[in-house]
């Protein structure tokens, strides 16, 4: 699944990767390749996100 223009509208964001992992932190956009990229807080990396559902608050 490719992320949409529209997901990178928002400042923080919250993917659920599964039914037991959720991603979240703040939005850095979609890369070239359309994964979402999302730095967490307890990581220095940014995580890059091939799948999942974004979770609307």
């Amino acid at each position: 699944m490719e992320f949409n223009k529209r997901d990178i509208l928002k400042k923080y964001i919250k993917v659920a990767i599964n039914k037991y992992q959720m991603v979240s932190g703040i939005n850095h956009g979609i890369d070239i390749h359309g994964n979402l990229l999302i730095k967490e807080p307890s990581k220095s990396e940014v995580t890059r996100i091939d799948r999942g559902s974004i979770q609307w608050r």
